[in-house]
């Protein structure tokens, strides 16, 4: 017989224990072992889908890291070659320095050979012109009396 207690559970009499028979205790167990059977297959699926997820995780992670790693060796290569493009050699700077200089050299010699042609030129216009204002008066001084006479003779 059965009672229940306070607790809600049904608690059996001696008297139904002993109508459990032989057939009814392997049909539980059975039951059970089916059940079991059951959970056994469900967390062998489950560790299977957790080792192919793992995997799949594994995978990924492999991959963005490749991918990143991959990433960060072209950004330090094009930062290497926007560095290598900054710096100067110094023997490129001391050649165009010294290109520069010798420029500037020949364009002050240029300046100064013209400035030394237009002083000479000046120079001589003026020594010409003198030249000619005095063989002027000294040809006036010399001739005039005598053309003068000679002109009135006609």
């Amino acid at each position: 017989m059965a009672s229940k207690n306070s607790e809600g559970l049904v608690v059996y009499g001696e008297d139904s224990r002993a109508g459990v028979t032989n057939r009814r205790l392997g049909m539980a167990i059975a039951h059970v072992s089916a059940q079991a059977q059951d959970i056994a297959e469900c967390q062998r699926q489950l560790h299977a889908s957790q080792q192919f997820q793992a995997q799949q995780q594994q995978l990924y992670t492999e991959s963005r890291f490749q991918q990143a790693r991959y990433e960060a060796e072209q950004r330090s290569l094009v930062l290497a070659e926007m560095i290598r493009k900054t710096q100067i050699d110094p023997m490129a700077i001391e050649q165009h320095v010294s290109a520069q200089l010798q420029s500037a050299i020949a364009a002050a010699n240029d300046v100064a050979e013209a400035q030394g042609r237009a002083v000479v030129e000046a120079h001589t216009v003026q020594h010409v012109h003198t030249a000619d204002v005095r063989m002027t008066e000294t040809f006036q001084r010399s001739f005039t009396p005598a053309w003068s006479s000679a002109c009135r003779t006609f």
